[in-house]
């Protein structure tokens, strides 16, 4: 199980790694970045 705090710092987590300029906002081009090295990592 997961708790609602757990959750919430795992997206923080997250949106720091996207957040490459780290300017508090994630670019579509960020974004989709993010993204695509997750699937990368997480692939067979």
């Amino acid at each position: 199980m997961l708790s609602a705090e757990e959750h919430a710092a795992g997206s923080k987590t997250m949106f720091g790694m996207m957040d490459l300029d780290k300017n508090d906002l994630v670019s579509q081009a960020e974004l989709a970045a993010g993204h695509a090295k997750m699937m990368k990592k997480s692939g067979p």
